[in-house]
């Protein structure tokens, strides 16, 4: 009866790992703090940086796409929330974040928010869901013509940069 108990309390103690696994796996979308903490954290730096406190409804509204994407990210490369989805005008600001790929779900998400032909916010999300400004970036932060977005050449660069990393992780040894 003891073995029995102690093979019951192992498969138990197994399952628990298994079904644990895809939840630390899945990062941001995972944990409803970080989400709610994405949501308030976009809204408030988005506003700060356009200087417009209406655009904390157009962070938000970014927030629930960007929501709709991580679940259903594409196993083999990075791909793209954005707000509005057709790009909007040159006056309306337009959000755009990169979504890590499957596998690289404990990596940041990257944010850029643009309106008049120029960067207003480069900010990166963590797990947790906490929002920073990206600092780094010292490529262009203006639309190359009239009708280019400005913020191509930062989400490109990111979206590269995780693609090269999840290549690298699934590259055999």
């Amino acid at each position: 009866m003891s073995s029995a108990r102690t093979l019951s309390a192992a498969a138990a103690a197994a399952l628990s790992l298994t079904l644990s696994v895809p939840a630390v796996a899945a990062g941001l979308i995972s944990d409803d703090v970080a989400l709610i903490n994405m949501r308030s954290g976009l809204s408030s730096a988005i506003a700060k940086a356009t200087g417009d406190d209406d655009d904390r409804k157009h962070a938000r509204a970014f927030a629930r796409q960007l929501e709709e994407k991580l679940p259903i990210r594409a196993p083999d490369r990075a791909t793209y929330a954005r707000y509005p989805d057709d790009g909007g005008s040159a006056v309306q600001l337009f959000i755009i974040g990169v979504v890590p790929a499957q596998g690289l779900e404990q990596e940041d998400v990257f944010v850029c928010a643009e309106q008049g032909g120029r960067v207003r916010a480069l900010l990166g999300v963590t797990k947790k869901g906490d929002v920073y400004p990206v600092h780094s970036w010292s490529g262009p932060r203006k639309a190359k013509t009239p009708n280019a977005f400005a913020c191509d050449a930062f989400v490109t660069a990111k979206r590269d940069e995780m693609n090269e990393r999840l290549a690298s992780q699934r590259k055999p040894r």
